[in-house]
């Protein structure tokens, strides 16, 4: 990027918790590069009560991190007490840019605004509040002068609900030094959590989106008809729908087959894709998709649904069922279960791919923005 000296950008995290997740997974491997390589500009970053970002950042001579009294855990909060406090320190810091991975969005009013838009589900799906949800986002997309999404899928979602917006596409990355671990570090963890091979994976957190319901009927099916063995654990924190999972796990009778696990790291993460049969995708609705890019990466063969997002990150090179059809999802486990071929291809094809998403190298997309709207602000 251009040298810009003496430019301050400002970095409204407020919306990370010490949960782990996509969005803030996305934040750490993008801005670990962008701090290092723009020496010439000041950065402050803004956090939340509850969580503390700079642990995963090196000191940065240029980088300042500011607990704000927001909290992450509480978007009611964050919202309401966000609009009248960054009203105020938006005029005191006088930022060349300020940027926003959440909502409210604050014009700042001396220089570029920057919103980074992960999916629009909130406008999409039905709720009592989705006018005023709407009204919301079309306020905040008409204060930014620049709107980042995470694929291109999810900009023909958002232009074709906000024509005028103005849009840069930047995909998600993956850490590129977090590898596959050894086998018997593979069996102490499965030993940890009593997981029985064979055993599918998924990961997500719990809403109804994730379409855990028909996974789990989908594997009732596959074990009666195929492989009783089979199990499924599923990697996430609740997000609502949890309650009515466990439910349904109790109602299929398969408590003895389904692992649900929580807050696990990233080396245990690693290690469960490493040691799972295959990993299955069955989400009815993405902005992205992370998960893939982890399956890739670990030589874990991986189906997914049929949503344009999916397709578009794996070049329609792997195998797609429709999320509603238990029996696609089926005939899908099976296809890979049987076929040593297919698996092969998919892995083989995932580890060429997977070096798309290196953050270092989409980086280079974030600082052309960043040039942009220092450029126009001159």
């Amino acid at each position: 990027m251009k040298k810009q000296q003496n430019k301050l950008i400002g970095i409204n995290a407020t919306c990370f918790s010490n949960r782990p997740s996509g969005a803030k997974n996305r934040f750490i491997g993008f801005f670990q590069h962008i701090f290092n390589v723009n020496q010439d500009l000041n950065f402050i970053v803004y956090m939340p009560t509850d969580c503390r970002l700079e642990k995963h950042f090196s000191q940065n001579q240029n980088v300042t991190f500011k607990r704000t009294p927001l909290k992450s855990t509480n978007p009611l909060q964050r919202f309401i007490f966000g609009l009248f406090y960054w009203y105020f320190e938006l005029r005191r810091m006088n930022f060349d840019i300020f940027e926003s991975f959440n909502l409210p969005l604050v014009k700042n009013p001396l220089g570029m605004t920057l919103l980074t838009i992960h999916d629009v589900r909130h406008i999409r799906e039905f709720s009592w509040f989705r006018f005023i949800k709407f009204i919301i986002h079309q306020r905040a997309i008409r204060q930014a002068d620049s709107v980042i999404t995470v694929s291109n899928s999810m900009r023909s979602e958002i232009l074709e609900i906000f024509p005028e917006t103005k849009i840069t596409v930047i995909y998600n990355g993956i850490n590129q030094s977090i590898k596959k671990d050894f086998a018997d570090q593979n069996h102490s963890i499965l030993s940890q959590y009593k997981i029985e091979k064979p055993f599918i994976l998924t990961v997500g957190h719990f809403e109804k989106r994730k379409n855990y319901a028909n996974l789990l009927e989908a594997l009732k099916l596959y074990q009666k008809k195929y492989d009783s063995s089979l199990s499924l654990v599923i990697v996430g924190n609740d997000n609502g729908d949890l309650d009515r999972i466990r439910k349904k796990i109790k109602k299929l009778s398969m408590n003895n087959s389904v692992y649900i696990l929580s807050g696990i790291g990233d080396t245990e993460l690693v290690s469960l894709y490493s040691s799972a049969e295959l990993f299955v995708f069955p989400s009815l609705y993405e902005g992205f998709g992370i998960p893939i890019l982890e399956s890739f990466q670990n030589e874990c063969p991986i189906i997914t649904s049929n949503i344009n997002v999916f397709k578009e990150i794996t070049e329609n090179q792997i195998l797609y069922f429709d999320p509603l059809s238990c029996e696609d999802i089926v005939e899908k486990i099976r296809c890979i279960q049987s076929s040593a071929q297919i698996k092969s291809e998919i892995i083989k094809y995932g580890k060429s791919r997977a070096f798309a998403f290196n953050y270092q190298s989409l980086a280079d997309d974030y600082n052309n923005v960043y040039s942009d709207l220092l450029h126009n602000d001159s």
